[in-house]
């Protein structure tokens, strides 16, 4: 039961950054950080590396959800939650400082997630906003997570 309660619990903190992200929650001058992807990289981070199949049943759910009621998100839930699950593997390879990892994970996941959905056609690059997005990611990313390192979670 502490298995099923913890991914519904995940899936609407997702479902809620994606309704966030929708209406455009923390845009400013016009960059928007992109809280699904600090979503799943925070989820990758936090979860236990026994619980990766958690970020990759909560990307399936998601799609799901998303192919119902949310169809533009697609690609950018299956971009952002491929490079969640990839930091999840590689999470054990990096310094072990929560902290550090989550700031190079990312920068690396915020250029991966432009230059792939750019080679797939779904959107154009401009470097400055996403220079200023990752930081703002960045920024977000490590906030929660130190409010997540300080109750304990």
């Amino acid at each position: 039961m502490k298995i099923l309660n913890r991914f519904l619990l995940l899936f609407l903190i997702f479902i809620s950054l994606l309704l966030l992200q929708s209406n455009g929650f923390l845009n400013i001058g016009g960059i928007a950080p992109n809280l699904i992807l600090i979503g799943f990289l925070i989820s990758s981070f936090v979860l236990p590396s026994c619980d990766t199949k958690f970020i990759f049943i909560l990307l399936l759910s998601l799609l799901g959800v998303s192919f119902i009621w949310f169809s533009f998100w697609l690609p950018v839930i299956f971009l952002a939650g491929l490079l969640g699950g990839l930091f999840s593997f590689i999470k054990k390879i990096l310094s072990g400082d929560i902290f550090i990892d989550y700031l190079l994970s990312a920068v690396v996941a915020t250029f991966l997630f432009y230059i792939t959905s750019y080679a797939l056609g779904f959107g154009g690059v401009i470097w400055s906003i996403i220079i200023w997005e990752i930081i703002y990611n960045i920024i977000i990313g490590e906030f929660i997570l130190y409010i997540l390192n300080k109750i304990k979670i």
